[in-house]
């Protein structure tokens, strides 16, 4: 017989505190009570261990009877139930196998939750799916409801339609990891899992089995459930019980840091949350094939330089392209979004820590050799000392060359020059990255400024024009379809205005179909078309403000508020300061559209702690 594990303590630690009974959570760990010794304990044991209470002694054992029966076999064990009625104990089978398991999960947990969640349930239809089948009846017999498709797609219905209404339903997403839910780029869950993120849904991942090159660099950053040790259901029942109370204190508690071996990285290294930088270009990205093309060659081919440098004007969908080659491409294992004015994503030695952090998701010697630093040492060093330290250092001498190049991107490096001209993220990537082994690459996109040209003049350009013909052509595909999407037909003409007067910038398309939305602007009126960027947005703020003196009074306070945080800024911030309802808030946000974006927090319940 196994001695009890931290994990099965844990889960009568979990199953004490359901039943209002976690006072004796200390005393039950300190006497190695796991499920299977739960299951044969008496009154005179429970006076032993230090339940003095008659009552706590008769609700504890009637609760043991319940939940926990005893089984005939001398080894540990759990009995198994259908969703609704008790059955027979289950024997585990000889041979562990990877396939469907039957729908019948272990005993429900005890205790009701604090909440009853609306949870969509996303997986890949893979030999794992009687794995989901038997979450989705434990989450049921919890009491929540659950959206899983074998049971709301049928044949002839929308498919897309009914996951947008899944995921618009639902409160958390519960993401089963796979590989052939999440491989990039055609994992079968990596399109829900972009509507989840531009919805700005809590995502729970749970890892089923492992997955060659890791999880969405999209996600990464989340800690996922590692529940591999209680797969098949059937076979391991008492694994299953640990692994469901862990996901329903995630689900109903926002308890989302997961043990495991990337807790005290996370903790140091502390990377920055690149989901909302992300979210709000994958889901509706289009075109660019070529230019995917040419950088599929660049990577693939071993004499390709080492950094590429995509440089291009403002709203030529840079930043879009970083976001796809983060959620989509298998290679990317790191990624850095700077943000003029932000003061962590604008710092050079925050960028390096996240970078860090997110290839040790994917590298397993990288981690190993992270996790054998000093690293509350080495995190005080400044940017280019920590760049040796974090990166050049582990990755140096005889680390086992990967069988594919992995990619860093690193969105707008403009955005990270200083008030004074200086750009220390340029000055130390452009020159230094070469110190990182030849399969390490670096994608950077920025503006083509003096202070980024200086440090990027020697690597490999791809430059980005609003006149290049597949431009354009992207542009106005994009259009069609988002207009299409409006039930508005338009004239192959009409369509061609547009794209002239957009220059080729995709964040002017955008802009253009949010004012056509709302009724301010007819695309048929050549008139009224701004021309270019800088127009655009001077003729949607002249749309929207159309009263004397809304914009000085309602707007303009907000603005200065937020531009002078160098953070983003909470709606509690900007209510309390302006004196004026959270409701008031959202409602004078929503005037600017989609010049604005509002983030919820990572596990958050209070919406005054949404930033902006």
């Amino acid at each position: 017989m196994q001695l009890p594990t931290d994990a099965d303590l844990e889960h009568v630690s979990h199953w004490l505190h359901a039943l209002g009974l976690g006072d004796y959570a200390s005393a039950m760990r300190a006497h190695h009570i796991d499920t299977w010794a739960l299951a044969r304990l008496d009154a005179d044991d429970l006076r032993e261990i230090g339940v003095q209470s008659v009552g706590h002694r008769k609700r504890l054992l009637a609760a043991i009877a319940q939940h926990f029966p005893l089984a005939v076999s001398a080894q540990p064990t759990a009995v198994m139930t259908p969703a609704a009625t008790p059955a027979p104990a289950v024997t585990p089978v000889a041979t562990p196998a990877p396939a469907p398991a039957p729908t019948c999960v272990p005993a429900p947990l005890p205790g009701e939750p604090a909440r009853k969640l609306k949870l969509f349930l996303s997986y890949g239809r893979d030999t794992f799916v009687g794995e989901v089948r038997a979450l989705k009846v434990a989450l049921e017999a919890r009491g929540h409801e659950v959206w899983f498709d074998e049971e709301q797609l049928g044949i002839g219905l929308d498919w897309e339609d009914r996951i947008e209404r899944g995921l618009d339903w639902c409160d958390r997403v519960v993401l089963t990891m796979t590989p052939h839910s999440v491989r990039r780029p055609d994992g079968y869950c990596l399109n829900e899992l972009a509507k989840a993120l531009e919805r700005q849904k809590t995502i729970i991942p749970v890892l089923l089995t492992d997955v060659p090159g890791g999880a969405p660099t999209s996600i990464c950053r989340i800690q996922y459930l590692d529940w591999r040790d209680a797969v098949p259901a059937a076979q391991k029942p008492d694994r299953f019980q640990v692994r469901m109370a862990r996901l329903c204190e995630a689900i109903e508690q926002d308890k989302l840091d997961f043990e495991g071996g990337q807790q005290r990285l996370l903790r140091i290294l502390q990377p920055l949350n690149y989901l909302g930088d992300i979210e709000r270009h994958v889901a509706r990205f289009h075109g660019r094939k070529s230019l995917f093309e040419r950088l599929r060659q660049w990577l693939d081919d071993p004499r390709g330089g080492q950094v590429v440098w995509l440089s291009g004007g403002s709203g030529l969908g840079k930043s879009a392209i970083a976001a796809m080659l983060a959620h989509q491409w298998g290679e990317t294992g790191g990624v850095h979004f700077c943000v003029a004015g932000h003061v962590d994503k604008g710092d050079p030695r925050r960028a390096i820590l996240s970078i860090a952090y997110q290839l040790s998701t994917y590298l397993d010697t990288y981690r190993t050799r992270l996790m054998a630093l000093d690293l509350e040492r080495e995190i005080e060093k400044d940017a280019r000392a920590l760049f040796d330290a974090l990166l050049v250092g582990p990755l140096a001498g005889d680390f086992p060359a990967p069988e594919k190049p992995w990619l860093v991107v690193i969105d707008a490096l403009d955005e990270a020059t200083q008030p004074d001209g200086s750009n220390d993220l340029a000055e130390l990537v452009g020159p230094e990255w070469r110190k990182l082994p030849a399969w390490l690459r670096l994608a950077v996109t920025s503006q083509p400024d003096v202070e980024v040209q200086t440090w990027m003049s020697d690597v490999t350009l791809i430059p980005l024009a609003g006149d290049d013909a597949e431009q354009r052509a992207d542009v106005r595909a994009y259009l069609e379809r988002e207009l299409a999407e409006q039930d508005r037909s338009t004239t192959g003409q009409v369509l061609d205005q547009m794209v002239e007067r957009s220059e080729g910038a995709f964040q002017y398309a955008v802009l253009l179909l949010e004012e056509i939305r709302q009724g301010r602007c007819n695309p048929e009126d050549v008139i009224e078309l701004p021309r270019g960027m800088q127009a655009a947005y001077l003729q949607t703020f002249k749309r929207r403000f159309t009263q004397a003196g809304v914009f000085e009074a309602q707007i303009q306070p907000m603005l200065a508020l937020m531009l002078a945080s160098p953070d983003p800024t909470t709606l509690a911030v900007l209510a309390g300061t302006l004196g004026i309802s959270l409701t008031e808030v959202r409602r004078r946000l929503g005037q600017l559209g989609s010049m604005v974006s509002i983030q919820s927090a990572q596990g958050a319940h209070d919406p005054a702690w949404d930033t902006v």
